[in-house]
């Protein structure tokens, strides 16, 4: 059996809070299946749909930080990161990468990337901002 890749429903709950903190109703960025969906414990969106939400929510608050950053990010923000971490010869190197960029652009967002022999978590302290 197969899966298709799927992001988990803490993760589009988190960017809907990004874009609650802004004034703007996020019921409105949902279909109706979504919404009912996103009530569910163990729900999970697939990928495009979520990367689809991702960038009406970046278009709509020309916020790539979708809320959870004084300063907005600019659009184009996501796509200059991923020309810093394409070329990186592993995700641990990605990800030290990933964090240093973010933290040249906001001290609003503490990324970090907590390690140990076996595994790697990456550990982030933000709450969305209230404008």
């Amino acid at each position: 059996m197969t899966h298709s890749p799927s992001v988990a429903a803490c993760y589009v709950r988190h960017l809907l809070a990004g874009v609650e903190a802004q004034g703007i109703a996020a019921s409105h960025l949902l279909t109706e299946q979504q919404q009912r969906q996103l009530a569910l414990a163990h729900w999970r969106m697939p990928v495009d749909d979520y990367v689809a939400l991702m960038h009406k929510v970046w278009t709509l608050t020309q916020d790539e930080s979708a809320g959870y950053s004084l300063r907005p990010l600019k659009p184009g923000t996501f796509a200059m990161l991923c020309h810093a971490t394409i070329h990186t010869p592993n995700l641990r190197r990605a990800l030290a990468r990933a964090i240093k960029f973010f933290q040249l652009l906001t001290d609003d967002l503490h990324i970090g990337l907590q390690e140990n022999e076996r595994e790697a978590c990456r550990k982030t302290s933000a709450r969305p901002v209230l404008k």
